[in-house]
C-alpha cells in the first residue's frame, strides 16, 4: 500500500457531522463506510476481508449508537469517530477483529462515559467536555499510527476515574449536607416542642419567652448537634430547663432568693461553653433576676386555672377583688390571642423560602421593597437584599415573627 494512500487525511468534522443529522443506520451506515473506505483509498488494494471490516465497523457504531440513554448530543461526537476507526480498521486488518484493539476500547470508554453525561452542547458536563476532548485528540493527531488511540484511551481514562472520584466527593458532600439539614431540623423540632410543653399554661413577658426560646433553645440546638439527645449533656439542659420553669411556680419569695444563684450560676456556665456573649448573658441574667423579684405570681391560662384544683375552691371575694380578677383574666386571655397568633405565624416563617418577597416598614415611615436571600438554618436567622442586592436587614427567627405580628414586615402577594 502506498504511503501517499495510507497519509490520506481524515474527513473533517463538518463533513462527517451532515452523516449525524441524517441519522444514517443500519445498510445506510455500512453504504456510508463503503463509500469513506474507497475514498481513502485503501478499499481496492484490501483482501476480500475488507468487507468483513468495514460491516464490523458499521455493527460497532450501530451498537454503542442505539444506547437510547445517550444523549443527541454525545451521539453526534462519536459519530465523529467513524472514518477514524474505519482508517484504523483497515490499517490493523486482522487486530482490529479483537476487542483489546486500542481503537475499539476507546469507543466502548467514551460510549459507557456517554451514557453517563447529563449535559449538551450548550452546556456541558464535564464528562462532556471529556468525550469532546478525547473525540478532538484523535481527529487531529491520528494519520497512520494506529498507537495514537492507545495513547488517547490512557489519557482519557485517567481523566475520566478523576472525574468520577470528584463526582462522588460532590455526592457524599451533599448527602453530609442533607443528612445535617436533616439532623438540625430534627433538633429544633425536639427543642420546640419540649419548650411548648414545659411552657404550657404560662403567660411569660417576650424577655423570657426569648431567653428560653432563644439563648437557651439555642444551647439546646448545640448540644444536640455535637452529642445527641442521649448525652447527658442534653439531659442536664432539659433539666435545667425544667428547674427555671419549676422555679416560675415558687410562690415563696425566700424559697426562689435560694435556688437562683445557683442556678443562673449553671446557666452561665452553660452558655459561656458555647461561647455566647458574656456581656449578652449578663443582659439577660440580670433581667430574669428582676422579673423573678418583681413577679411573685406567674399569671397562666383559664385552662391552666380550671385544671388547678385548689384555686378552682378559692374563687371568693370583694367586687373590687372580682373586677380586678375581670381584668387581669382580660389582659391574660389579649396575651393568649397574640400567643396564639405568633405560633400561626412561626408555622408560615418556618416555610419562608429565598426569593420571597416584603415590605419592611421603619420606624421613621420609610418603606423598603426587599427579598429574603437566604435563611441561614443553622441559626435560624433571615437576610433580607433590596433590588439592588445590598443586605438590608437580618432578623431571628423570633423577631421576624414579632415584625411580622406588628406589622413591620408585610408580606408581598405573588407577582406584586
Amino acid at each position: 500500500m502506498a504511503n501517499a494512500e495510507l497519509n490520506t487525511p481524515i474527513p473533517s468534522a463538518n463533513v462527517v457531522s451532515i452523516m449525524g443529522k441524517s441519522a444514517v443506520v443500519g445498510e445506510s451506515r455500512l453504504e456510508y463506510l463503503i463509500q469513506q473506505a474507497h475514498s481513502i483509498g485503501h478499499y481496492r488494494e484490501m483482501s476480500t476481508n475488507a468487507d468483513d471490516t468495514v460491516r464490523r465497523v458499521a455493527t460497532l457504531f450501530d451498537v454503542v449508537l442505539a444506547e437510547s440513554a445517550m444523549s443527541p448530543s454525545v451521539k453526534t461526537l462519536l459519530e465523529q469517530l467513524q472514518i477514524p476507526l474505519l482508517k484504523a480498521a483497515l490499517i490493523d486488518g486482522v487486530a482490529f477483529s479483537r476487542e483489546s484493539h486500542p481503537a475499539r476500547k476507546l469507543l466502548n470508554e467514551l460510549g459507557r462515559a456517554g451514557i453517563q453525561c447529563r449535559g449538551d452542547v450548550a452546556s456541558p458536563d464535564p464528562l462532556h467536555r471529556l468525550v469532546e476532548k478525547a473525540v478532538a485528540a484523535i481527529q487531529d493527531q491520528f494519520v497512520i499510527d494506529t498507537s495514537v488511540f492507545e495513547q488517547v484511551l490512557i489519557d482519557f481514562n485517567t481523566r475520566f476515574v478523576l472525574e468520577q472520584q470528584r463526582q462522588q466527593r460532590l455526592l457524599r458532600r451533599q448527602q453530609q449536607t442533607t443528612e445535617a439539614q436533616q439532623r438540625a431540623d430534627s433538633a429544633k423540632e425536639l427543642i420546640r416542642n419540649h419548650l411548648d410543653t414545659v411552657l404550657n399554661g404560662l403567660l411569660l413577658p417576650e424577655h423570657v419567652l426569648d431567653f428560653m426560646h432563644g439563648s437557651w433553645g439555642h444551647y439546646l440546638f448545640i448540644v444536640y448537634l455535637k452529642e445527641g439527645d442521649g448525652s447527658d449533656a442534653w439531659q442536664r439542659g432539659l433539666k435545667t430547663l425544667d428547674y427555671l420553669i419549676a422555679t416560675l411556680r415558687l410562690t415563696q419569695q425566700e424559697r426562689r432568693e435560694k435556688v437562683l444563684p445557683k442556678l443562673f450560676a449553671v446557666i452561665r456556665q452553660s452558655l459561656d461553653s458555647i461561647g455566647f456573649d458574656k456581656c449578652a448573658i449578663d443582659e439577660q441574667l440580670q433581667r430574669l433576676t428582676r422579673f423573678y423579684k418583681e413577679q411573685p405570681n406567674i399569671p397562666v391560662t383559664k385552662a391552666a386555672q380550671e385544671s388547678d384544683k385548689d384555686k378552682c375552691e378559692e374563687h371568693s371575694g370583694t367586687s373590687a377583688e372580682s373586677k380586678a380578677s375581670s381584668d387581669n383574666q382580660n389582659a391574660i386571655e389579649r396575651t393568649i390571642d397574640t400567643r396564639k397568633q405568633r405560633m400561626q405565624v412561626g408555622k408560615q416563617v418556618d416555610q419562608f423560602k429565598p426569593g420571597l418577597w416584603v415590605t419592611l416598614l421603619e420606624r421613621n415611615g420609610e418603606q423598603i421593597r426587599a427579598k429574603l436571600s437566604a435563611v441561614l438554618r443553622s441559626d435560624d436567622r433571615y437576610v433580607f437584599v433590596n433590588q439592588q442586592g445590598d443586605r438590608v436587614k437580618e432578623l431571628s427567627r423570633t423577631e421576624l415573627i414579632r415584625a411580622i405580628c406588628s406589622g413591620f414586615v408585610q408580606l408581598m402577594k405573588t407577582g406584586a
